[in-house]
């Protein structure tokens, strides 16, 4: 899960940079694969956790995928290149790393 979230750091600075479009196509690839990763997550920690809370995380995970919706719109309203906000989209990433990185401590 920590190799899914780096890459999805890295991968989404360096389709900033990439110089054609062969390259922009393969960092987005590597980049829904390194989302499928993370997604998986959530469908090991459904098995783990008993029944009567899977209800309460569905609902969660959900609240969570409305709100990061609902930033990245205010981010895009607010950079005005799509090359900026792959940027700060890709950086926002990091608190959860660092949040996972405390939590499993």
């Amino acid at each position: 899960i920590i190799g899914c979230l780096l890459c999805l750091v890295i991968i989404g600075v360096l389709v900033t940079f990439s110089p054609s479009i062969k390259i922009f196509s393969l960092c987005r690839v590597l980049t829904g694969f390194s989302i499928a990763g993370w997604l998986s997550f959530y469908i090991l920690v459904c098995e783990v956790i008993g029944p009567s809370y899977r209800s309460w995380l569905s609902v969660m995970v959900a609240t969570s995928f409305a709100l990061s919706f609902i930033l990245l719109s205010l981010v895009s309203y607010v950079t005005s290149h799509w090359k900026t906000l792959s940027i700060v989209s890709s950086v926002l990433v990091l608190p959860i790393l660092l949040m996972y990185r405390r939590v499993m401590l």
